[in-house]
C-alpha cells in the first residue's frame, strides 16, 4: 500500500468520524396505540375458554380419577418392587402419580 492510498483511507475515516448532527422529531401517537387497552385492563378479563379446552380437561380428569391414589405402604411396597427390576410396579406407580401432576 502506497502512502497516497494510506492517506486516503486514513481522510475517509476521518470524514466518517465526524461528528453527526442528531434530528429528533416529536411522533405523534398513532389511533391504534390511543385506543389499546392498559396492562391493568386486560388483567382485569376473564379469560375466554373454548368448549373444546373445557371437554379436553373434562375428559383428561376423568380419566386420571379412575386410577385411584396409592395408601403410603402400597408406595413402599411398590417401591421396593421397582429397586428389583418389577417393570409392573414401576408403571402402576407412574399411573398412579400422574394424579398428583
Amino acid at each position: 500500500m502506497n502512502a497516497s492510498t494510506n492517506h486516503s483511507r486514513k481522510s475517509r475515516i476521518r470524514k466518517a468520524a465526524d461528528p453527526v448532527e442528531t434530528v429528533v422529531e416529536e411522533v405523534p401517537p398513532t389511533v391504534a396505540a390511543e385506543k389499546a387497552p392498559s396492562f391493568a385492563e386486560t388483567v382485569d378479563r376473564p379469560v375466554q375458554e373454548d368448549a373444546r379446552d373445557r371437554s379436553t380437561l373434562k375428559m383428561y380428569l376423568q380419566e386420571i380419577g379412575k386410577i385411584p391414589l396409592l395408601t403410603p405402604e402400597e408406595e413402599v411396597e411398590l417401591a421396593a418392587r421397582i429397586k428389583r427390576g418389577d417393570k409392573e410396579a414401576r408403571d402402576k406407580m407412574i399411573k398412579a402419580n400422574l394424579r398428583l401432576v
